[in-house]
């Protein structure tokens, strides 16, 4: 089971100068183990091993060298040019791409936004204003 959802629009940038800065945002979220839904009973000792963010690999922290990497892992097709990162194309089962795509919004352009479609028809969009993240909900409207 799982909810679908898929990228319908994205004008979504995350600039060549902030990657490194991105990159261990992205890092350090592996440590708050609390926010994870992946795992496994009875958890172990080592926390990385009984919890894991939803469809990404428990230590991906020690695996990734570029954010595009880990975006990579979350389900979405990216691409980089002279501007810097690109998000083209998510559509997958939701995991927990929400919590990857807020933690680096003190990086990514403002006025980017990602709109997608859920599996039964609504839209929803995440917006970057002032170094945060939002989430609006469309609201079909008959005229």
């Amino acid at each position: 089971m799982g909810y679908y959802i898929t990228l319908v629009e994205s004008d979504w940038t995350l600039p060549k100068e902030n990657y490194d800065a991105a990159l261990g945002a992205l890092q350090a979220l592996n440590h708050k183990h609390q926010l994870k839904r992946g795992g496994r009973h009875p958890e172990t000792d080592d926390p990385f091993e009984s919890k894991w963010f939803s469809w990404m690999p428990p230590r991906y922290h020690e695996e990734v060298e570029s954010p595009k990497e880990v975006f990579e892992m979350l389900g979405f097709d990216c691409h980089e040019n002279d501007d810097g990162l690109h998000l083209d194309h998510y559509d997958n089962k939701t995991g927990q791409e929400e919590l990857f795509l807020a933690v680096v919004a003190p990086w990514v352009t403002d006025g980017s936004s990602l709109t997608f479609r859920g599996e039964e028809g609504e839209h929803f969009r995440y917006e970057y204003r002032d170094s945060k993240m939002t989430e609006k909900n469309a609201e079909l409207v008959w005229s």
